[in-house]
């Protein structure tokens, strides 16, 4: 009897264990981004005009670390940039350091729901003795759709906003 019941028993654990795993994300759409806290430019003076717009440009309280927003927030990615796993990307972010040198690092962690970290993948950037400056370039991947907190940060200065990452794909 005792043999009988065992692979029941296992498999009613394995069934339990299966049905406590994370249910996806609900669609980000609707309400869900528009509650997403984008975060709105604030430059009012280009550090270099022909990089960082005035209209779109944001930076850190310290003036020493500047990157362009999308407009009002969101980052509208085509169908073509949907991967088939889902992710959306490459986007090249660009960025730009006045007066501080450093590897840029870029970290980004959804607000609205569960997802893995963004890739992020150095392209381009200028140098000088002290190490990298001025003009950067970063090659990002998005896991999903969402709302996204994105941080640059260098050894001595960082930059956190937010941004809808949204797809035009109609899936």
């Amino acid at each position: 009897m005792v043999k009988e019941l065992l692979p029941l028993g296992l498999l009613l654990v394995l069934v339990a264990a299966c049905s406590t795993a994370a249910a996806p994300a609900p669609p980000f759409e609707g309400e869900r981004v528009e509650s997403c806290p984008v975060s709105t430019p604030n430059v009012s003076v280009s550090p270099h005009n022909h990089f960082i717009s005035t209209q779109t440009g944001f930076q850190n309280a310290a003036g020493t670390l500047f990157t362009n927003l999308p407009l009002e927030g969101r980052l509208i990615l085509d169908g073509e940039s949907v991967r088939p796993d889902g992710s959306l990307g490459p986007i090249i972010l660009f960025s730009y350091l006045e007066g501080v040198f450093g590897e840029l690092e870029v970290a980004g962690e959804r607000l609205d729901a569960s997802a893995p970290g963004l890739e992020a993948e150095f392209v381009n950037s200028s140098r000088t003795a002290e190490g990298p400056t001025g003009p950067q370039e970063t090659r990002i991947v998005f896991p999903s759709e969402g709302c996204w907190e994105i941080t640059l940060s260098t050894a001595s200065a960082s930059l956190t906003f937010v941004v809808a990452v949204l797809s035009d794909s109609g899936e």
